[in-house]
């Protein structure tokens, strides 16, 4: 049996026999694991608001001599209140913790995806920026980091060429047509979905 502190932010989790929860944990140190809350679910427990999905945490973790690993003492670090405040805002966070879920391995060196991701959060807490222009920078950043680099269509129009190249590079447009945001939210969500088995009923963002 071993110790160690970990840093994450939580994916996911799972309801698991009567009390407790098994989280899916993205690390900076061990990329994406699971952890046994063991607990969580009494009303007693003092670690179970701690782990809410999206919180940014340190964790106190055991591990077996077989790999099983638990939560022994947890702490918030930034639990991203303004996006939990807002439902939309909530649905986009959600959709990219998702994202990492689906296309990330247990164990994979993940410290790009957690940056990127702790990057994201925090614009979309700021609200400076529109959250669909947040999230289609976060799809092309992670895209990149899993070796599908976004390659522009022929058929795209110039001027929405423009504006994804600016969004590539972290670059946002401070004033974009509700039509252009569509187009460039549909190009990415193409270009995502034939390389990413991300089809997930949560996550259908797609702009209407």
């Amino acid at each position: 049996m071993r110790n160690y502190n970990i840093n994450g932010i939580v994916l996911k989790s799972v309801n698991y026999k009567d009390s407790d929860k098994i989280y899916s944990i993205l690390t900076r140190e061990l990329g994406k694991i699971s952890v046994l809350g063991k607990g969580v679910r009494k009303i007693s427990s003092r670690r179970g608001g701690n782990l809410d999905t999206i919180n940014l945490i340190s964790a106190k973790i055991s591990e077996s001599n077989r790999g099983f690993r638990q939560v022994e003492e947890v702490k918030t670090i930034n639990s991203f209140k303004e996006i939990k405040k807002s439902y939309d805002l909530s649905c986009n966070a959600y959709y990219m913790a998702e994202l990492i879920y689906r296309n990330s391995e247990e164990g994979d060196d993940s410290e790009e995806i957690f940056n990127v991701f702790i990057k994201c959060l925090k614009a979309l807490s700021n609200a400076k920026v529109s959250p669909h222009l947040i999230v289609n920078y976060f799809e092309l950043e992670l895209l990149k980091i899993l070796g599908y680099e976004y390659q522009k269509d022929n058929t795209v129009r110039d001027e929405i060429a423009d504006i994804l190249s600016r969004i590539q590079k972290g670059w946002f447009p401070k004033e974009i047509s509700r039509s252009d945001e569509q187009e460039v939210d549909k190009n990415i969500k193409d270009f995502l979905n034939r390389h990413l088995d991300s089809k997930i009923k949560s996550l259908e963002l797609s702009l209407k």
